[in-house]
């Protein structure tokens, strides 16, 4: 399930890299509870003053489509987040944006390193850390009831610069300085 505290940030972030009044792409997947991802981005979008469009898919045969209507929509770039379908479909998707010329931002974590734009998102591998963690206490004996809901440990930031050179984008430095990974 998609964490719908991220897609604010992943917003922010595309809007700081593509300014100006466009409006901003989201790929959602219908069949998924995407009610959260969609109020969470709503509102990112009237805090940023940028209208947000909805584009679904549901299949891998929908890609294509969605991209060119991001384009038709002359959407400053869209939010890729961790949706199954669109985790599966990672460097698909990535490959799509980059032939669509479309700036794109990043749930899984490793995408940037893979030439997409921006990821944003938590460390797969601080994830698995903490359900090896969680699995050896219910091994142990402890009752799963009783551990508190816990949201990963740190959320990453990556910017590739040859794909925003590709773009057209100057990614300014107060972003690149944050950033926990610059891709050159």
């Amino acid at each position: 399930m998609e964490n719908s505290s991220l897609i604010p940030k992943q917003i922010e972030l595309l809007s700081e890299l593509v300014p100006g009044s466009n409006p901003i792409a989201m790929l959602v997947d219908p069949s998924t509870e995407a009610g959260m991802l969609e109020k969470s981005a709503q509102t990112a979008g009237q805090t940023l003053g940028r209208r947000i469009i909805f584009v679904t898919v549901a299949t891998e045969r929908d890609f294509e489509a969605a991209f060119a209507r991001v384009v038709q929509e002359k959407a400053a770039g869209v939010v890729i987040g961790n949706q199954p379908i669109l985790t599966a479909y990672h460097k698909q998707l990535a490959a799509l944006a980059a032939r669509f010329a479309v700036p794109a931002i990043y749930d899984p974590q490793d995408l940037a390193s893979s030439g997409g734009l921006v990821s944003y998102g938590a460390n797969i591998f601080d994830i698995f850390r903490q359900v090896g963690e969680i699995s050896g206490k219910i091994l142990g004996g402890a009752n799963p009831a009783e551990f508190p809901v816990q949201a990963p440990d740190r959320i990453q930031l990556k910017i590739n610069l040859k794909t925003a050179k590709a773009l057209g984008l100057d990614v300014p430095m107060i972003i690149q300085m944050t950033a926990d990974e610059v891709i050159e």
